[in-house]
């Protein structure tokens, strides 16, 4: 899987707090929150992410990233302040965070994603190079996806995939080779709140970024779903890089 290897970490969501706010957010906006995630730094109990970072990783122009910015700042779900050097507080459904900005190293008691805080939450974690991506694939990673359906049933296989990155077959499966959409049961359709037609259109992006592959049939005769950047790749770190 070309560059794919371990020793990186991973970012997290929490799944109570995402599954409350998804439907309201479009698609810069969710991209927005997940690069936050991605950015989050606990030196700072937040997330350095900015215009340049959200243009790079995020295919976000200045204008996007500004409606974005304050679509989740209206949502409560981040807040950011800061121009030049902005700094994004990220709340959870037990510590909301401030919307309000306090100096560096005074704002660890209002960290609303510290790990610590909530290791032991329903998250849904995924690795850095899903945002960062793989130079031998560059299409495949987050920043690629066009439509937020596809990132709500990428999430959705983050949360219930096993760490080698397959997906159970019985939940969602390519029913026929050569074809590039997905079908899924209703259990799917209930958790995302996607329709079988924005199942299989989400699918086909996927497929074609390379985020997901098919990686053999089952005993029906099924495609089994498998992630390209499976949590297996990571040391379970979950902190970042990012300065």
């Amino acid at each position: 899987m070309g560059e794919n290897t371990k020793g990186v970490g991973f970012f997290f969501v929490q799944a109570a707090l995402y599954e409350r706010w998804a439907a309201l957010m479009d698609r810069d906006a969710l991209i927005l929150y997940l690069l936050h995630a991605r950015g989050y730094n606990s030196r700072y109990s937040g997330s350095l992410y900015g215009a340049k970072g959200a243009r790079l990783d995020g295919d976000l122009s200045a204008k996007r990233y500004r409606e974005a910015k304050d679509k989740l700042g209206a949502l409560g779900i981040a807040f950011t302040h800061g121009d030049r050097r902005p700094m994004t507080y990220l709340p959870n459904l037990h510590y909301p965070c401030t919307s309000r900005p306090l100096p560096l190293g005074k704002i660890e008691a209002e960290d609303g994603h510290a790990y610590q805080r909530l290791r032991d939450d329903d998250l849904i974690l995924m690795p850095w190079p899903l945002v960062d991506g793989d130079r031998s694939v560059p299409e495949a990673r987050l920043g690629s996806l066009e439509c937020k359906e596809s990132m709500i049933l990428l999430l959705w296989c983050y949360q219930f995939a096993a760490s080698d990155g397959y997906v159970l077959s019985h939940r969602l499966w390519l029913p026929n080779a050569g074809e590039m959409t997905l079908t899924a049961s209703e259990a799917v359709f209930q958790a995302t709140g996607l329709s079988e037609e924005e199942v299989r259109r989400a699918g086909a992006e996927l497929l074609g970024t390379g985020l997901i592959y098919i990686d053999g049939t089952d005993s029906k005769e099924r495609g089994i779903v498998r992630l390209y950047y499976p949590m297996d790749l990571t040391d379970q770190q979950p902190e970042t890089d990012l300065e």
